[in-house]
């Protein structure tokens, strides 16, 4: 814990050196998933300690706040029109983090409160899995929709879906321990790595 207490220190710091650089519109449009985040960890209603433990709202929150940071502020933050093809950008990248966290609440299945309302006590694991795999099978199916992606980011799409996939399927209540805190956290860095190969394959 001391270690994760310096490194989110040292994060904040470079947050807030960083904060002044940006421009205050873009600084407005971060507010929402600022408050979203610090939400997330703080208390705000009186029946629950923070948004993390609001039954049912968890991994969305977390998806939205990802989508929003990785796709609308960068949008912003280039003056980029908010086109359809940027919002359903959004619309992938919510679903791809919303699959990522399955994993994490199937590993956490037997300790989370019944309160908590996951989607793996909603619905069970296996149901759960069948459930992520249609949300992938959308997130593919968007990639096609835009008409502005080209070969190889459809096919960096296709692939990290596939890998996304084997890791939701594998994820079970005794699974290793870095099963999700290695591997499946490192699948963003696995998208960018199979998104700059296809790159460089087609170039």
């Amino acid at each position: 814990m001391k270690v994760i207490r310096l490194f989110t220190l040292l994060a904040l710091l470079a947050a807030l050196g960083l904060f002044f650089f940006l421009d205050p519109i873009i600084v407005l449009f971060l507010a929402p998933f600022a408050l979203l985040t610090l939400l997330y960890v703080a208390p705000v209603f009186p029946k629950t300690t923070n948004l993390r433990n609001l039954a049912g709202v968890k991994i969305f929150i977390i998806a939205l706040v990802w989508a929003g940071i990785s796709v609308l502020v960068p949008a912003m933050y280039t003056l980029l029109d908010f086109t359809d093809a940027l919002w359903l950008e959004f619309i992938q990248r919510f679903l791809l983090v919303v699959v990522i966290m399955l994993p994490f609440e199937i590993r956490d299945l037997p300790y989370d409160p019944r309160e908590l309302k996951t989607i793996p006590q909603q619905f069970g694991v296996r149901k759960t899995k069948i459930i992520g795999s249609l949300l992938l099978l959308f997130f593919v199916v968007l990639d096609i929709v835009k008409n502005t992606s080209e070969s190889f980011e459809i096919t960096s799409s296709i692939a990290i879906a596939l890998v996304s996939g084997a890791f939701l399927w594998g994820a079970s209540t005794t699974q290793p321990r870095y099963y999700c805190a290695f591997w499946v956290e490192s699948i963003p860095v696995m998208w960018l790595t199979l998104y700059t190969l296809f790159d460089l394959i087609k170039n």
